[in-house]
């Protein structure tokens, strides 16, 4: 087959009006109509374009075992297919045309991936009637993952743009033979209501509680909410609110404890000093929102009698109240029997129990289908594939921990409060846009089948192993120290770019999760980062580009130190932004190499920092320092800073104070300093940046340096 160049320029076939259409109608079973859109996209009439994503049926009297292995498809072989840079994931590229012609020619697997693709590329044909040539001159990567779904994305022929078109994964009732890298899944029902909900859940609650004792431990029942719901009987399912003080038998108190968004316009219905003894009394069910009727109904369908719900557990006008249940919001949530989670809806309107839906094309919702693509016997036995837009936005939620679309997809993983609520759970069950997640310390399972739950499935589909697993094996203390800070820092990474309605909550809705993190590593707790790992924990970065950033005191008044990653907020971050919080280089994990000393840690009035909080600390270092005009960013000469505030970088002379070494993939290392701006007091600073340089295509500042004390505010 020639070789094919992408066209010079998009062509919309789809919008000729009428009249127009003069080209004749050619087959797509020989080259010669791609050769003609290669040659000029108008020498393929409308008609013809559309006709490509028709359906095709199996070309009759077509003998494939006399062909040999199909050249375009490989056979699905996992063998012959390139490693992905996963563990277990192989990827194989073919043209979406090479596909059909294959499958008119015989192949039976080429032919399931282009019906597949073209099924629901129709859906979208007339939005994106503009890339109508790309699709049809567009790449399939074809991704083989062992013992789960075969996934296929079709993009433009360079894939230049930044979503493919179309992801599609394909799946079987049970494997056959001459395909075994299309793997079972069960269906997902696009209407999730109580009966099936309570199936998929009940299950993997009682293997929970049965078998997983020492990972999914049992609550301590220390710092136990003051209130609780109880919610009644089947005779008579009244929903009230009781005091934990009140209840009998709290030795063996059972409660589940929800995680939702309260959304811009708030909760429907909360507890006050006014309402309190009514609620003690009854909760009209009408005045609930559906999230809150929802997460009763599946509490009470697991046969757990009482529910947690912020709004309406703790009294909302009293400050003295949401103080003392503030500070345990941490325990309420690790000591719930499950933590159900509305991850899927921005506010109370949205509820648990909904229909659910996939990303499209940009930002679209699209409705979920499963479409039978093949249909079959083999040796005796019924075969069949069917095939939906893929999943994958939930899989890489909670199998890994890269970026993901959960402003979008699950609006409530966006939002800062629920971070800790979900590290901290023993067991969350999920109600994502996709389908439901269960998630304990010890298994990860989804409503389709794709998460198992075995440790190192995530290292095979992902590489990695996720946040909230790391941070389960911390708290059992089966993470070394040097582990549990490097799970510190990615979890860092993913919590300071969330949504938080005041800034002046970033600590504090951190600080359960701070607090199971101390009681572990046995040290002190700094503005967010560790006295035992605080050289490494000064590293931390904003991105180059994304949004406007600001010191918090000119907002808030905070005294945060400036070198906590908490002194600075975002500017102008709405919902539909991504996250661009702190993060910190990747090399950090593999150790850092520093003589620089730590000679002080000074806190306010000389007391233990709450984890609350951090105004006040200062810690005064010793290391090389050299004061040189504000560098300047210059990757190609091996110089990288950036400066933690747009407007703060000075026109006087600043201290770069260097910090450590680190290798990580190159053996000589990168020098990693601090940017600091004297202040007017001799020897304090603060600090405004960061950055690294290579020795081998830089100038080495500190070969020099004389070593200097300075204290950082």
């Amino acid at each position: 087959m020639q070789n094919f160049v992408k066209p010079s320029s998009h062509y919309s076939p789809l919008e000729h009006e009428e009249g127009q259409d003069t080209a004749p109608l050619l087959s797509w079973d020989s080259e010669e109509l791609i050769a003609l859109l290669e040659e000029n996209p108008s020498n393929v009439s409308p008609a013809s374009i559309a006709s490509f994503f028709d359906r095709l049926d199996p070309t009759e009297n077509v003998n494939r075992e006399d062909q040999g292995r199909c050249a375009t498809c490989l056979d699905l072989d996992y063998a012959e297919y390139e490693d992905d840079g996963t563990d277990t994931t192989r990827s194989h590229l073919a043209r979406l045309f090479e596909l059909r012609m294959s499958g008119r020619n015989g192949c039976e697997a080429c032919l399931m991936i282009f019906n597949a693709l073209t099924h629901f590329c129709r859906a979208d044909i007339q939005d994106w009637a503009t890339y109508a040539v790309e699709m049809v001159l567009g790449t399939v990567f074809i991704y083989l993952r062992p013992e789960s779904q075969l996934l296929v994305a079709l993009h433009d022929y360079d894939h230049s743009y930044r979503d493919p078109f179309v992801i599609v994964e394909l799946f079987a009732e049970k494997v056959h033979p001459l395909w075994p890298s299309i793997g079972r899944s069960a269906d997902v029902p696009v209407s999730l209501d109580l009966q099936h909900c309570l199936s998929v859940v009940k299950p993997l609650l009682e293997t929970c509680v049965r078998l997983h004792e020492g990972s999914c431990r049992e609550a301590n029942l220390i710092g136990l909410p003051a209130r609780l719901l109880d919610l009644g009987t089947i005779e008579e399912p009244h929903v009230k609110l009781v005091l934990v003080e009140d209840i009998s038998q709290k030795d063996n108190l059972k409660y589940a404890a929800l995680s939702h968004c309260w959304g811009v316009n708030g909760v429907l219905v909360r507890t006050t000093i006014l309402n309190i003894d009514q609620h003690r009394q009854v909760i009209a069910w009408n005045e609930l929102s559906k999230t809150f009727q929802d997460a009763i109904l599946v509490t009470r369908g697991l046969g757990i009698q009482y529910l947690w719900i912020d709004s309406l557990c703790i009294i909302q006008d009293s400050a003295s109240d949401w103080a003392a249940e503030s500070k345990r919001m941490g325990t309420i949530y690790s000591n719930a029997h499950l933590t159900i989670s509305a991850t899927g809806s921005a506010d109370g309107s949205g509820g648990c129990l909904f229909p659910r839906w996939v990303k499209g094309p940009g930002v679209a919702r699209r409705v979920r289908e499963t479409v039978p693509i093949h249909a079959g016997t083999y040796n005796g036995q019924d075969f069949k594939v069917n095939a939906r837009l893929t999943f994958d936005a939930a899989h890489q939620q909670f199998g890994s921990n890269g970026e993901n679309l959960a402003r979008l997809m699950a609006p409530l993983m966006s939002r800062a409060w629920c971070f800790q609520e979900r590290m901290m759970s023993r067991r969350v069950l999920h109600f994502h846009s996709e389908e439901v997640v269960w998630e304990c310390a010890t298994t990860t399972a989804c409503e389709c089948g794709f998460l198992k739950g075995l440790d190192g499935l995530y290292r095979a589909s992902f590489g990695e192993t996720p946040y909230r697993l790391q941070a389960s094996q911390v708290f059992q203390g089966t993470r070394a120290k040097d582990q549990a800070f490097n799970t510190w820092r990615g979890l860092i990474g993913q919590y300071s770019g969330l949504l938080i309605t005041r800034e002046t909550d970033r600590l504090p809705a951190l600080a359960g999760l701070a607090g199971r993190f101390q009681s572990v590593l046995n040290c002190q707790y700094l503005a967010a980062l560790w006295a035992d790992d605080l050289l490494r924990g000064l590293l931390w970065r904003r991105p180059l580009v994304g949004y406007r950033r600001r010191r918090k005191a000119e907002s808030t008044g905070s005294q945060l130190p400036t070198w906590s990653w908490a002194s600075i907020e975002h500017i102008n971050l709405h919902e539909e932004d991504g996250t661009s919080g702190a993060y910190y280089p990747p090399a950090l994990d593999a150790g850092l190499n520093s003589e620089t000393e730590i000679l002080a840690i000074s806190t306010p009035a000389g007391s233990e920092v709450s984890t609350m909080a951090g105004s006040g600390i200062s810690i005064s270092l010793r290391g090389p320092c050299v004061f040189v005009a504000p560098p300047e960013y210059d990757f190609k000469n091996g110089v990288e800073v950036q400066y933690d505030v747009e407007d703060e970088k000075p026109e006087v002379e600043v201290a770069c104070f260097l910090v450590g070494v680190i290798k990580g993939e190159h053996q000589h290392g990168f020098l990693y300093f601090l940017i600091l701006s004297p202040l007017k007091t001799p020897g304090k600073f603060r600090r405004i940046g960061s950055g690294h340089l290579d020795p081998e295509r830089a100038e080495n500042w500190f070969r020099d340096a004389l070593w200097v004390e300075v204290e950082l505010v």
